[in-house]
């Protein structure tokens, strides 16, 4: 291909005029190679001989001289200004000896200056070879390059078809050049920065790289030896060596079939020794290293990495000071992942000080045991297989040895049990919390020792007794619950067993009720429009009708106001806003409601819109056919929300848009934002009833579940969280920014 373009590049035509007294054909030839093919007159039968040239004036512009029909002198200038330069010099000789020079070509730019020259020859075999020399245009060279040529009889017969009569020769050789002896590359200032060698030779094309077949040398910007080794067969094989920019050793280690073996050291740019790597093609895992080890600046060791007889990987890390501060053994060394936990069966380390730090074993009874710096036990891990049943033990201490935590678990053929005891830092029991299976008991204590909290759950729901003291007044909270839901006697007494409330419950409904009517007309719109607003952005539409949704918004309405008064007594105050829709818009394609509102023949889809609305009882308020289109309103003073619009108008519902006379949404317009999810607060009725509600509050990215009763109580549901930890938790700034909430 190279040759190929070199030949366009002789015979670009002039636009000055000069002599024809030879027209010179590229394509009537044989063979693969410009240079060495054999070139026909016109007939395409008789090889050319003698000169064939064209001429400016008396100067020869191009000259080739042939001898039976092959290329033996070539001459191709520039012509600019009148003036002529050296283009192209080739002389040749067309032997079949050994060791013997077959001639060259010199390729020039129009300043005068060699920028490449191919050197032909023959090595001690006969075979014809080429060394090509390249320069940049300052004259520096940039690379030396040699290839031989192949012969169509050392091509086998898998790759006969690549080439054709014509492109063979008529001293057997093909159009293939393969890399062949040594290629070195050069930078800007003329430095070698890379040699390799290509000592064998391969007779079929494939990338040069995988060719490499001998030494191989690179060099750093500087000059300084960068890598040196050797390929066989085009894979790293032998002795290899790399180095720093300073020229200081870096790496050294050997190469066997493409792999890495034996022993490879690395130094830093000083001459210090940093690492040793070990390896094995007898192991199972041949590409990792076997053993490693690594150095600190002052030769000491601070890494070790080894796979034992018994394809068990160990390591161990030394201090700064040669100190041995870590031990830990896998039990799967072909892994060769240090930091995969699974196989880690055994690790200990140390503090600075010498102390044991931790130690953990996984075939042990004593599976963690980990220390402070001063001696004193941190934490400890205790497990026991008896038969299917498995025990386990867990104790932590702090600094000063009091006992913080303390767990006990028990689980296996289908028997789960756990006792968990916190403990104060002065040694006080702190809670009790008992687990077996599915039910969970929770005894609590304040740091002087005074049970404040006692509770029973199954399947994570309050069920049974359930106590709660506040430690400052000693004010006592006795009820009964079912499944999270009050149930069963409800009382409130002070520290002298002065009954202060006592109420009794039936799955939620309380007996003695409390009258929680609007106190104005006005608190009634309000909360109606708030509810108004949590309904039309939800994405869900349960109601058969308009009365049911009407009846739930106002329920809603209803029992967010009782969980707002609790929030407010508590100092939080929920951002509800508020939302009431005054009419429906539409805008309907005349060419679907043909005659909506005329006389005549009337489109199905008008006869069913006009049913349906008759049918909702809504009253159409005002109606024009203007542009091809039915545009108006009917009068609405309800709710809506995406989904029961869908739900009630069906295909209809695409042309109608609700107009809003009341939102505080904070554009301003009548018409509302989209929220995202979640909005700045959202109330999500779980599950409603005349006794009780279930509701879920989010707000700054947090949800609650909250169970709101008849008589205005409220309770966070399961009393999973406490009043004030909860309100802390409010306090925290939010998570999200509020503008991320927006979807316009």
């Amino acid at each position: 291909m190279k040759w190929a373009v070199l030949f366009l590049l002789f015979n670009v035509g002039s636009s000055v005029a000069y002599s024809q007294e030879c027209n010179f054909d590229y394509y009537p030839k044989k063979g693969g190679h410009y240079l060495f093919s054999t070139y026909y007159e016109n007939d395409h039968q008789t090889p050319r001989n003698g000169n064939c040239e064209r001429k400016i004036g008396t100067q020869f512009y191009v000259r080739r001289s042939f001898e039976k029909g092959h290329i033996v002198s070539e001459e191709l200038n520039y012509y600019n200004d009148g003036k002529f330069t050296p283009h192209i010099r080739t002389q040749l000789n067309h032997s079949t000896k050994k060791n013997q020079q077959l001639g060259y070509c010199k390729e020039y730019n129009e300043k005068g200056s060699l920028i490449r020259h191919f050197e032909f020859y023959t090595d001690k075999t006969g075979r014809r070879c080429e060394r090509e020399t390249e320069y940049l245009p300052t004259g520096t060279l940039r690379f030396i390059r040699e290839y031989a040529f192949i012969r169509l009889s050392e091509i086998d017969s898998f790759h006969l078809n690549e080439n054709p009569p014509h492109t063979v020769d008529d001293f057997g050789y093909t159009s293939l050049q393969v890399p062949y002896g040594v290629h070195q590359w050069y930078n800007d200032q003329g430095q070698l920065v890379r040699e390799e060698h290509y000592d064998q030779l391969t007779f079929y094309r494939q990338d040069a790289e995988h060719l490499l077949h001998g030494k191989f040398t690179e060099f750093h910007d500087n000059g300084k030896l960068k890598t040196q080794g050797q390929f066989k067969e085009g894979n790293p094989d032998g002795m290899w060596k790399r180095y720093h920019y300073n020229g200081m050793l870096y790496q050294e280690g050997l190469y066997r079939n493409n792999i890495q073996d034996s022993l490879w050291r690395q130094w830093d740019d000083r001459g210090n020794l940093s690492k040793e790597s070990l390896y094995d093609q007898r192991a199972e895992n041949p590409f990792a290293p076997v053993r490693e080890k690594e150095y600190n600046t002052a030769g000491l060791l601070v890494n070790s990495k080894e796979i034992n007889a018994e394809k068990q990987a160990i390591l161990q890390e030394w201090s700064p000071q040669g100190k041995l501060i870590r031990y830990v053994r896998y039990s799967n060394g072909m892994q060769m992942n240090w930091n995969n936990a699974d196989y880690r069966e055994f690790e200990k380390t140390w503090y600075d000080n010498g102390q044991v730090k931790f130690i953990h074993n996984k075939r042990s009874d004593t599976s963690y045991v980990s220390y402070f710096k001063n001696g004193q036990m941190e934490r400890l891990n205790l497990g026991h297989w008896y038969d299917a049943l498995r025990k386990e033990e867990k104790t932590e201490w702090n600094i000063q040895g009091t006992r913080l935590l303390h767990i006990e678990t028990s689980y296996g053929d289908g028997d789960n049990r756990q006792v968990i005891k916190r403990y104060y830092s002065n040694g006080n029991l702190a809670q009790r919390l008992a687990t077996y299976n599915e039910e969970q008991i929770d005894f609590r204590y304040s740091l002087n020792g005074i049970s404040y909290l006692k509770s029973k759950t199954i399947h994570q729901k309050l069920q049974g007794r359930y106590e709660e003291r506040d430690t400052i007044s000693g004010q006592l909270l006795l009820g009964y619950y079912d499944q999270g839901i009050r149930h069963g006697m409800w009382e409130l007494k002070t520290k002298d067993s002065v009954i202060l409330e006592k109420l009794t419950y039936d799955h939620g409904c309380v007996q003695a009720q409390t009258a929680w009517g609007y106190t104005t007309e006005d608190e009634k719109i309000t909360w109606q429009r708030r509810a108004n607003h949590i309904i039309y952005h939800q994405n869900q539409a349960p109601w058969e009708n308009m009365n049911s949704c009407i009846a739930y918004r106002d329920s809603l309405a209803h029992w967010m106001r009782l969980l707002n008064q609790t929030l407010e007594k508590n100092g939080i105050s929920p951002d509800l806003r508020q939302l009431e829709f005054q009419a429906l818009h539409f805008e309907l394609p005349h060419v679907y409601y043909r005659n909506l509102i005329e006389d005549g023949i009337k489109e199905y889809r008008a006869v069913q819109l006009l049913h349906l609305i008759d049918s909702l009882g809504w009253k159409w308020k005002a109606i024009q056919l203007s542009n091809g289109t039915y545009i108006g309103t009917i009068e609405f003073k309800s709710i809506l929300n995406p989904a029961f619009q869908l739900k009630l108008l069906g295909e209809h519902s695409q042309f109608f848009y609700p107009i809003f006379s009341a939102t505080d949404d904070p554009d301003g317009t009548m018409y509302p934002r989209i929220w995202g999810s979640p909005p700045p607060t959202s109330v999500i009725i779980q599950s409603m009833n005349p006794c009780y509600s279930t509701i879920q509050y989010s707000d700054k990215g947090r949800s609650t579940y909250f169970v709101v009763y008849s008589n205005g109580a409220v309770e966070i549901l399961n009393r999973t969280i406490s009043w004030e930890a909860w309100k802390k938790l409010q306090e925290e700034p939010s998570p999200y920014d509020r503008d991320y909430y927006w979807k316009d």
